[in-house]
């Protein structure tokens, strides 16, 4: 039979093993507390996650519509440009005929000049043909009056 020495020893183990398991459930307790926290985490980030994701959804189907009307931004500037190269080419011509009308322009210019030039040439000959002529005139006249006065000398005798 077991003595009282032995059940007191008996009694101190199962305390002992008493406290561990209470020291035990303890800490399975605040583990299970720090599980039940953790889920909450990874729930709240699995919310999150799901709403990044409708975000990025969002984003991305936007991203599409700003490629689309980048798209046709594209084109129409495309078809804006090959306008503007015509309007260039046509200025480009315009400007060549511009050109073109001006040289013709000097040409006549030129023309004009050079046939002023010849009029005033013909008018210093033709004036100094006037010049010679009036003094011939002159010297005529002169010459006329003394005729004029010889023959008046033999009418009055």
């Amino acid at each position: 039979m077991r003595t009282v020495a032995d059940m007191n020893a008996s009694a101190d183990q199962v305390t002992t093993a008493v406290r561990e398991q209470a020291a035990g459930s303890k800490q399975i307790r605040d583990a299970m507390e720090n599980i039940n926290k953790i889920m909450a985490q990874v729930t709240s980030s699995t919310k999150e996650q799901a709403e990044g994701g409708r975000q990025i959804r969002l984003s991305v189907e936007n991203m599409n519509r700003i490629a689309s009307q980048v798209n046709i931004a594209t084109r129409e500037q495309a078809g804006a440009s090959r306008q503007i190269v015509h309007a260039v080419d046509n200025m480009n011509h315009m400007t060549q005929q511009v050109s073109h009308a001006t040289a013709e322009q000097r040409r006549a210019g030129d023309m004009v000049v050079k046939a002023m030039e010849n009029i005033l040439e013909v008018a210093q000959d033709h004036l100094a043909t006037v010049e010679e002529m009036s003094k011939a005139t002159a010297s005529l006249a002169q010459q006329a009056e003394n005729l004029a006065r010889l023959i008046s000398a033999f009418r009055a005798k």
